[in-house]
């Protein structure tokens, strides 16, 4: 996986750059999808893109960010006291399974210590988006 250091001993894999092999999936799923605007280090682009790192919004609303991330977003929201009102696009394609390992890797990365997220409450959360 990019940017990351395996190392092969006795016959097992080990990932000596990984952030946590606990969120890899979730890592890598971020890298694809979310990393171009959010950074690869969560810090957000400038006053387009809101960091994820150490978010008071994620910690204050983390239960709508299953829709966000499906359903994308427009208007303005504050992020840790600063406005961004660029619009965030949809990705209707992304699986509740991958949703929810992104939310758990965004949720214990970069100061974060928000609660690990269920699929089975990201399933629901998503069939309740308008």
């Amino acid at each position: 996986m990019k940017n990351s250091i395996y190392v092969f001993l006795l016959g097992l894999v080990f990932c000596l750059s990984c952030q946590t092999q606990e969120f890899e999936q979730g890592r890598e799923l971020y890298l694809f999808y979310c990393s171009s605007c959010h950074l690869e280090s969560g810090q957000g682009l400038r006053s387009l893109y809101p960091p994820l790192a150490e978010s008071d919004y994620l910690a204050k609303y983390n239960e709508t960010v299953p829709c966000i991330i499906r359903k994308g977003m427009e208007g303005k929201i504050i992020v840790n006291g600063k406005d961004y009102n660029a619009p965030m696009a949809a990705m209707p394609k992304i699986t509740a399974f991958e949703i929810t390992n992104i939310m758990n890797f965004i949720n214990k990365s970069w100061g974060n210590d928000l609660p690990y997220v269920k699929f089975v409450d990201v399933k629901n959360k998503l069939e309740e988006c308008k």
